[in-house]
């Protein structure tokens, strides 16, 4: 086991490689000093990351290690645990039904970690990608319950389709600061309760003062 301390955190990493716990110990520390910062503070003492298992959050614990039953290489086992840690926030603090509203946490995961991506390497955020992904992925929309999707797709439109549409919005609305600005402001008010589409819908109507649904249409229905 290795320890982080970050602010009022302790960050402990179980895995047997020691090489890696401490490449992983330094990621962990920089992805939760981040999301703590920009998002919104952590409210517990303690965070345990245990390696060698899937892909997996839980309040207050992570586990990382492994993608759709394949080991990861070290470079995206830390873009693994950056995904994880930001559950904390999104599904550990702000929470939804995992099956009906999935893409509420792991599209939101997926958008804290692609802006402390960007945060990190000081790069501007690539639209021309993003733009791509929203127009090659638009057969469903990102809030069907799971069962609804094929297999093969369920991810690509809860994690990819959802997280890409949210940077869209953000293009001409603030980029990087504004959407830093818009995931605290939704942490702090929705923390330690439920969200659904419907709720996620009419806090963003009002965010941006909007007087109609086109922001949605054609990724995020009402059911």
């Amino acid at each position: 086991m290795t320890t982080a301390n970050v602010n009022n955190t302790k960050i402990r990493i179980f895995g047997f490689n020691k090489e890696e716990c401490e490449v992983l110990r330094t990621e962990a520390a920089s992805a939760f000093a981040y999301y703590e910062h920009k998002i919104g503070r952590y409210p517990r003492k303690q965070l345990d990351l245990v390696l060698g298992g899937m892909g997996m959050e839980y309040p207050g614990i992570v586990t990382a290690g492994y993608l759709h039953n394949s080991l990861l290489d070290l470079e995206s086992l830390k873009r693994e645990v950056d995904h994880e840690i930001a559950h904390q926030w999104f599904y550990g603090v702000v929470s939804n039904d995992p099956y009906y509203d999935g893409w509420l946490d792991e599209g939101m995961a997926t958008f804290a970690q692609g802006l402390f991506n960007v945060y990190r390497s000081k790069k501007a955020i690539d639209y021309t990608y993003i733009d791509k992904i929203v127009k090659e992925y638009n057969k469903y929309p990102v809030n069907l319950p799971l069962a609804q999707y094929p297999p093969t797709q369920r991810s690509t439109y809860t994690y990819t389709k959802a997280s890409s549409e949210l940077f869209k919005w953000f293009e001409h609305r603030g980029g990087r600061n504004g959407a830093e600005q818009f995931l605290n402001t939704y942490y702090h008010f929705y923390q330690n309760k439920e969200v659904d589409s419907k709720e996620f819908m009419r806090f963003t109507k009002a965010y941006f003062a909007m007087k109609n649904d086109a922001m949605f249409h054609g990724w995020l229905t009402a059911q």
